[in-house]
């Protein structure tokens, strides 16, 4: 409890200056508010009366009640806004005079106080010059004491900061009154500002006569600087607060909000005049209000309750809306809960799209357990990591059973070996797979067909299609594939038997083709060579009939026409120089013959061709060749066309272009399609393939490829 010593006269007498103000005075430069006074001298006198008087007539709040006790040496208590810890006493005899030793010891005393200050004390009189200057003011502005007595405060200043400061002070000055906190900017003796508060009380002479002020000057340069960082801080955290996407709100230990940014109003409607009487009830469904309250005021009580929750709210308009919210508990300086801060997302769209999720993996798994396909997952390395239910009909394994294994488990031997170079690159090289011929995926992705044999748990031999696509995970890191297998045991069953046909159908085709070329060349060819002959006897035994002469040679001319036709069609039907010379000569042969009879140019090249061809391939793309480009020459609209045969160790590709006026190739089949379907059907028997790219009026390109030995490239992981 702070004591201050004052000189008194005794029976309460004061020499010099009343100490009551002055008493008050000392504790207000020390920024406490209203003082409740009580003394132990009995009564007071008039003098200490006139003091207090004036003190509580400048500043009525200040001086909240003055309480008398018993007579005996004066004590005056300073009891400070309202709390007893913050009680100051001033005590003094009142029956002698302070010797001159103890004005002495007290004068020390008080010049140590203000020597040991961070404050700087001082003195002006009534003009504002100052007469007093504490030592502080070289540590503070770099000024000597002697260098600032006689000159004012507004000396110090810049003369802008001078006219403000005075157009506060003079007001206060011409009342006589105190003052305290005024913030006001001077110049350090090195050139740069230094920020003071200034805190001051006035000078009364013993008749009440005003003489001056008497004050402090505390240095709060960092404070101030401080003060301005924190207040940036704030903007800018404020204006990121209201930037945020996140509606923001704190409210406090009852619930009621006491901040909210704007796009917590907009996205609930309000005004921001609505803002002191919200609370929990007027946005929070009332299904979800009493268990949010609950968790509110357990939080308030420090209990550990969920931070992140989802609820739904309601706008003023009745709409309702989901919510994802994140609260955090706001203390105060001394660590004690006095609210909560929220974080609000409107996450109405992301639970409708959950919703739309939920029920689309509800129907896909409807869909899956209906379906007679096996739907699979794989890791990046082959192991299946989901099996569908189909696999109990399909090969008689549990689910949970085929996890972990590969494709290549399940295959017999001969076909795991078969496919296991291929089974590899899916998976170092993923790339989507169909079992649909001819459907491209992506720009440069060619989908491939994976028929493999696989072995059931009984032991029995199917044959399985495998479509699937790559799964790639965010980082696009390759994590496997995702597909659907079908049994085709009995369709390729089917199709062998069609294809049996088929083969038998074209060989018997073939065959009677060669029968009829042959007859034509040796039976048809041969007699109308012997009627030219004998035409030719008649004409030389009517040499005295020129005009039959005439009609015989005419007659002889379209016999020889006839026999050129009959010669090419025997060609067609079956080409000779095919079984005796392969496939290049004969299709040399063919471009050449086509070109000499339709008047078109046909430019033929071949690179890689080996002399000898299996029959069933080289006769297959010889039929090809004919179609297509008689074909082309009947419908393109052009004169110019080009073939070429490209062979390899693996396969031979026969391609002929136009530049005519293409066709749409649906529309083609579907029209004239015999050709093409014709085409397709020959490939097919040897495992070629056949691809068309027509547009209208863009040409016609047409490959088919037949290779030279089966190849293990039809194969996927599935």
């Amino acid at each position: 409890m702070p004591v201050a010593n004052w000189p008194t006269h005794g029976n309460g007498g004061w020499s010099g200056h009343s100490p009551i103000p002055s008493f008050l005075n000392w504790i207000r430069l020390r920024g406490y508010g209203g003082i409740l006074l009580f003394a132990t001298t009995h009564p007071w006198s008039s003098r200490e009366m006139g003091s207090l008087n004036r003190v509580k007539a400048q500043k009525p709040q200040y001086v909240i009640g003055l309480t008398a006790r018993c007579r005996q040496k004066c004590r005056l208590f300073a009891e400070v806004d309202g709390c007893p810890s913050r009680v100051f006493v001033m005590e003094w005899d009142t029956e002698q005079e302070p010797t001159g030793q103890a004005r002495r010891d007290s004068e020390e005393r008080l010049r140590q106080q203000i020597s040991t200050s961070n404050d700087w004390a001082w003195e002006v009189d009534p003009h504002a010059v100052y007469t007093y200057v504490g030592p502080q003011c070289l540590r503070i502005l770099g000024y000597e004491p002697s260098e600032i007595i006689g000159r004012t405060p507004f000396d110090l200043m810049a003369p802008d900061e001078a006219l403000r400061v005075a157009s506060i002070f003079n007001p206060i000055a011409a009342e006589r009154k105190t003052f305290w906190g005024l913030r006001n900017v001077n110049l350090h003796k090195g050139g740069h500002p230094v920020v003071l508060e200034t805190n001051g009380v006035p000078i009364l002479d013993s008749d009440g006569n005003f003489s001056g002020y008497r004050g402090f000057d505390r240095d709060v340069t960092e404070r101030d600087r401080a003060e301005m960082d924190l207040r940036k801080s704030e903007e800018r955290f404020r204006r990121v607060v209201e930037h945020i996407g996140d509606a923001v709100i704190a409210d406090n230990l009852n619930g009621h909000i006491v901040f909210a940014n704007d796009r917590f109003l907009k996205l609930f409607g309000f005004s921001r005049e609505q803002l002191p009487t919200l609370g929990f009830e007027n946005y929070i469904a009332p299904e979800y209000r009493e268990q949010l309250i609950d968790r509110h005021y357990r939080r308030m009580r420090g209990e550990d309750v969920p931070t992140h929750f989802e609820y739904e709210g309601v706008r003023t308009d009745g709409t309702r809306i989901w919510l994802e919210v994140d609260v955090v508990p706001v203390t105060d300086s001394e660590g004690k809960i006095i609210g909560t801060q929220s974080a609000i997302r409107d996450i109405t769209e992301r639970r409708r799209a959950e919703r739309a999720i939920q029920e689309s993996e509800q129907r896909l798994r409807h869909l899956i357990e209906v379906s007679s396909d096996w739907i699979f997952e794989t890791n990046q390395s082959g192991a299946y990591t989901y099996a569908g239910p189909q696999c109990r009909e399909l090969l008689g394994y549990e689910p949970k059973e085929l996890l972990g294994k590969t494709a290549l488990d399940l295959m017999p031997a001969d076909e795991a070996d078969r496919v296991r170079k291929e089974f590899k690159s899916f998976y170092a090289e993923p790339r989507p797979v169909s079992g649909e011929e001819g459907v491209r995926v992506g720009k440069n992705s060619r989908v491939i067909t994976w028929e493999t044999k696989r072995v059931r748990k009984d032991g029995r031999i199917v044959v399985w299609e495998t479509s699937g696509i790559p799964i790639f995970d965010k980082n696009k890191e390759f994590r496997g594939y995702r597909g659907m297998i079908r049994d085709i045991t009995e369709r390729k069953q089917a199709e062998d038997a069609l294809a049996s046909i088929g083969r038998r159908l074209i060989e018997a085709h073939e065959e009677e083709r060669t029968r009829i070329g042959r007859e034509l060349h040796d039976d048809i060819n041969q007699r109308l060579a012997l009627l030219t002959i004998e035409l030719d006897l008649c004409n030389q035994k009517l040499s005295s009939s020129p005009e039959l002469q005439e009609l015989i040679v005419h007659a002889q001319q379209r016999i020889h026409e006839i026999s050129t036709d009959v010669q090419t069609l025997s060609h067609r039907l079956h080409s000779s120089k095919l079984d005796y010379l392969g496939l290049a000569t004969a299709a040399n042969s063919f471009c050449r013959e086509l070109s000499e009879k339709s008047g078109v140019s046909i430019t033929f090249s071949h690179t890689g061709i080996p002399p000898t061809l299996p029959k069933e391939v080289s006769l297959c793309l010889f039929r090809v060749l004919q179609e297509a480009l008689q074909n082309a020459v009947k419908h393109s609209g052009v004169k110019d066309f080009t073939a070429d045969l490209h062979g390899t160790s693996k396969a031979i590709e026969l391609t002929v272009t136009d530049r005519g006026r293409g066709f749409e190739e649906l529309e083609a089949l579907t029209r004239q399609g015999i050709g093409l379907i014709s085409m397709r059907e020959r490939l097919q028997l040897v495992k070629g393939e056949l691809s068309i790219q027509s547009n209208s009026g863009g040409g016609t390109t047409i490959r088919a490829r037949v290779p030279l030995q089966e190849s293990a490239s039809q194969a996927l992981a599935g």
